[in-house]
């Protein structure tokens, strides 16, 4: 009928759009997932000293504070793990182990993102009804989900370092007599820092 027609033309429409809203060029995605995976190595390890910070304080406000802080770092780190987490799979066009630097990179990344995601979920919703053996396993738990991330911060570095230029302005400054290094460097901070 004309009804189903016109919602049918509406679906399409939509499901365009939204499809070219998706499919963004490499540039961005790469640039995402940069800036992303820089939020989970950092605040998650700091969310744990800070909640380790707050088991040895005898003072409850302030302890309460920092287990607070320490609790909504990790969920920052989380989302910005989820962002580099999306990024990624568009780069890899969903291949989710890859081969050479980019496997070890995702056998780091995914149990730690996993490992993540569970324990982020569990704190929120226990919130402030956790015992003192809870929070122990905890943040032994969340230390070693810190300690994975930084190992797929590692990798990830490593392919970075190993990649070949792809910006034209890179090859022309490398006809010059500056040092190789010198000018990987400046190659990863475009790519990951001026954005």
């Amino acid at each position: 009928t004309f009804t189903t027609a016109k919602a049918r033309t509406r679906w399409r429409s939509w499901a365009t759009r939204s499809a070219n809203a998706l499919a963004m060029d490499a540039l961005f995605w790469q640039r995402l997932h940069g800036g992303s995976t820089h939020l989970p190595i950092v605040l998650l390890p700091l969310s744990v000293t800070l909640e380790v910070v707050a088991l040895r304080l005898r003072d409850d406000t302030a302890r309460r504070a920092l287990h607070s802080d320490g609790t909504t770092l990790a969920a920052a780190g989380l989302l910005g793990g989820s962002a580099g987490v999306i990024a990624g799979l568009a780069m890899t066009h969903g291949n989710l182990i890859g081969s050479g630097e980019e496997k070890m990179h995702h056998l780091f990344v995914w149990p730690a993102f996993t490992l993540s995601v569970l324990l982020v979920v569990a704190r929120l919703l226990a919130r402030r009804r956790i015992s003192a053996g809870w929070l122990r396993a905890y943040l032994l738990e969340m230390g070693l989900a810190s300690a994975l991330m930084l190992g797929a911060g590692y990798w990830g570095g490593e392919m970075l370092l190993h990649a070949a230029p792809e910006t034209p302005a890179v090859t022309s400054v490398s006809s010059r007599s500056e040092p190789a290094a010198a000018l990987r460097g400046h190659d990863l901070f475009l790519m990951n820092c001026a954005h």
